[in-house]
């Protein structure tokens, strides 16, 4: 074994990257997860916009569908009153879906206020 370590020459010596290749480097890799958080961010808002809408669009014709009389559930149709069902139940997920949507949207927004804090001056 010492014998290998005997027969290295110069040029196998132990050699780094320059500091600059280094600095680079770690731009690169630190740039490259404030993408992605960003993209994340910009993802989960095109969910959120577009579930949002969605769900206004079934509010609107939800109200529609139930009507303005004061009674006028006590004579609705079986088939509008499942139909009403399933549309209130995919309303209450929707729901859910856009609670989870923006506690994560602001959970990554507060990542990235972190993240700029601490990585601004080297990206």
């Amino acid at each position: 074994m010492l014998q290998h370590f005997s027969r290295r020459t110069k040029s196998d010596d132990f050699r780094t990257r320059s500091a600059e290749r280094d600095e680079l480097s770690d731009r690169k890799t630190i740039a490259a997860v404030g993408k992605a958080i960003d993209e994340a961010i910009s993802t989960l808002k095109a969910e959120e916009d577009g579930l949002s809408r969605r769900f206004d669009e079934a509010r609107d014709r939800a109200s529609v569908a139930i009507g303005t009389e004061h009674d006028e559930y006590l004579s609705r149709e079986p088939a509008m009153r499942a139909d009403l069902r399933r549309l209130e139940e995919q309303m209450s997920r929707a729901t859910a879906r856009l609670r989870a949507l923006h506690g994560t949207i602001a959970d990554l927004q507060s990542l990235r206020a972190v993240f700029h804090s601490k990585f601004d001056a080297s990206v």
